[in-house]
């Protein structure tokens, strides 16, 4: 049989007949044991944690979790991981990892210090050198995420402003809302509210990506200033791009 003792003060030794017993403690075991990361899929650790580059690495049956003091304890594995480990793991130009991986579209992505593995079903994974940043066409009306220069999402149909022109430039997220009453003021001077907005990404004092509810007229400028997107995808963008994510708004 198998077995995962009660956990010790700092960690725990687990064991199974084929892998031999094996500590996990700090950041791993709780990387190990999240079900959000680790838990379940993993499977049994292979080794003890050991130095790799400038942090620490531990193998499993179905994966590795790597940590470093800059950017914690993450899991890799499947098709990502294998491609990460060819191109050298922590020693590469990736550096290490940052997230878990995520779904963009119809792809799995994960993201590393400098760069990111991009996997799709039925095609070889591949690594992309550079950051996240999002496009935003008010001439088409579209917006398109990137990594690098390899498109991780859309392009996707949006509404900009038409009472007030969106800005253009380029910017950073600073803010993200999940929900949240938005407010504002019209040409005439009164004010309106705006319930309930869902997935805001704010990148220059009140304008914002965010999902719209109210209307679906979508490729067309109907705004406030704001970039409108449709729901679910304004939740793919949300879930996507981390704070500091740089915005270029451009005709």
């Amino acid at each position: 049989g198998t077995a995962h003792p009660p956990p010790l003060p700092r960690g725990r030794i687990s064991w199974s007949p084929t892998t031999g017993p094996h500590a996990v403690g700090g950041a791993n075991a709780e990387t190990w044991t999240d079900p959000g990361t680790g838990a379940g899929w993993m499977g049994f650790p292979t080794s003890d944690e050991y130095p790799a580059y400038s942090g620490q690495r531990q193998d499993f049956q179905f994966g590795s979790i790597l940590w470093s003091p800059t950017t914690g304890s993450w899991t890799l594995g499947g098709a990502i991981g294998a491609h990460y480990k060819a191109l050298g793991a922590q020693s590469s130009w990736l550096g290490f990892p940052i997230g878990r991986e995520y779904a963009v579209g119809g792809s799995i992505q994960q993201d590393f210090q400098r760069g990111s593995i991009v996997w799709s079903p039925g095609q070889a994974a591949t690594a992309v050198e550079g950051g996240k940043w999002i496009d935003v066409n008010l001439s088409n009306q579209t917006l398109t995420a990137f990594v690098g220069q390899s498109v991780a999402f859309g392009p996707v149909s949006i509404s900009s402003g038409l009472v007030f022109r969106s800005s253009t430039g380029t910017f950073t997220v600073y803010a993200k809302r999940a929900l949240q009453d938005m407010r504002g003021i019209n040409p005439n001077g009164t004010t309106y509210v705006q319930p309930s907005v869902p997935w805001i990404l704010y990148y220059n004092g009140g304008e914002a990506l965010h999902g719209a509810y109210w209307h679906n007229n979508f490729g067309h400028p109907m705004s406030h200033g704001c970039i409108n997107m449709r729901v679910e995808e304004a939740r793919a963008i949300y879930n996507w791009a981390p704070v500091g994510t740089v915005v270029k708004v451009h005709y």
